[in-house]
């Protein structure tokens, strides 16, 4: 058995099934309850939600461990999903971390949020509910809000934002009001 677990470990992929933690390279994903999450300086980025609940209040802390980040697609195509609250711990929105997740209809982010990757909260078809991005916020990624073809509500975005990425707000057919300049010069 060891001689396994040592050729395992030379590949560089561990998987120890005992106490829910997969070893890949440097990164360990862990499964605590619903969530997977990956500890680098003691800090935890969730990765994924394998639950069923249809409002999701994600922790400050998950086994002792300060969250920090939705990483890349980790609550995307989660169906059901009616609305989630991010933990004032959470510094920065992962590349598609809500993407597709078409019956969200409410999202709650907060003011610490300094980043929203691409793609973050694209296609969401359906969403029509007033949305204002965090105070924080100083960078929104390309295409992080595209494919809202049924917005119609308020959007805000802060006057703290430097960097809006190409294409952030494509495709907003139906699109009513925005209040920022920076947003309306991207459209």
């Amino acid at each position: 058995f060891m001689s396994a677990m040592l050729t395992l470990g030379s590949l560089g992929a561990v998987s120890l099934t005992a106490g829910a933690q997969e070893s890949i390279g440097t990164v360990t994903k862990i499964t605590s309850g619903d969530f997977v999450y990956t500890v680098e300086d003691n800090v935890a980025t969730i990765v994924d939600y394998t639950g069923s609940a249809n409002a999701l209040v994600i922790p400050q802390t998950i086994d002792g461990r300060k969250i920090v980040r939705i990483g890349d697609y980790a609550l995307s195509k989660k169906a059901k999903l009616n609305s989630v609250v991010v933990p004032e711990s959470v510094e920065s929105i992962g590349s598609s971390a809500f993407e597709d997740s078409v019956d969200l209809k409410k999202v709650t982010l907060p003011d610490g949020v300094t980043k929203i990757g691409e793609y973050a909260f694209s296609n969401w078809d359906s969403f029509n509910q007033p949305f204002s991005i965090p105070e924080g916020v100083t960078e929104i990624g390309e295409s992080a809000f595209s494919n809202w073809s049924s917005f119609n509500q308020s959007f805000s975005i802060p006057e703290g934002v430097t960097t809006i990425g190409a294409y952030a707000f494509l495709n907003w057919r139906s699109f009513n009001q925005l209040n920022s300049r920076r947003a309306e010069a991207t459209n």
